[in-house]
């Protein structure tokens, strides 16, 4: 039987909310799907990240703030992309 929703339970680590040209594509990844998806895009060289009160963060700055303040719900933007930690 195929379930309506996905079972993120069991999942141990954090887990990100990613979106893309405003709701477009819709992701959820961890540290090593993110990477594996998205290390040859340019993604992780690219900065400009931020929110009101935080400009030009690269993306491995927003993931390591994510990292160091999991309770930090805020949500980054670049360009065409939205970042959240949700776990």
């Amino acid at each position: 039987m195929n379930k309506p929703y996905i079972d993120l339970t069991d999942h141990q680590g954090p887990l990100y909310l990613c979106d893309w040209n405003g709701g477009g594509v819709t992701e959820i990844h961890t540290p090593e799907t993110l990477r594996a998806n998205y290390a040859e895009t340019g993604l992780y060289e690219s900065d400009g990240w931020g929110d009101i009160a935080w400009i030009s963060w690269t993306f491995a700055d927003v993931l390591s703030h994510m990292d160091a303040e999991p309770q930090d719900r805020r949500t980054f933007r670049s360009s065409n992309m939205t970042i959240m930690r949700i776990r």
